[in-house]
């Protein structure tokens, strides 16, 4: 709701579309999510070699009980 939307034809994606990214360069649609501790050091080392930079991993639970 508050990311802009996606402008495939400029390369700009603010929000994960996988069919979308695949689709601009021909490639097979694949997530993979790397998840790890935070660590500042390691994200900055991984700007540097233009790597993406992991989140830390998340459990959601769905609880809509009342």
């Amino acid at each position: 709701m508050f990311a802009p939307d996606n402008v495939p034809e400029n390369g700009e994606f603010y929000f994960s579309d996988v069919e979308g990214m695949a689709g601009l360069i021909g490639a097979q649609a694949v997530w993979i999510e790397e998840t790890v501790e935070p660590d500042f050091v390691v994200a900055m080392r991984n700007i540097e070699k233009g790597a993406p930079i992991a989140r830390a991993a998340e459990v959601n639970l769905r609880n809509n009980h009342m």
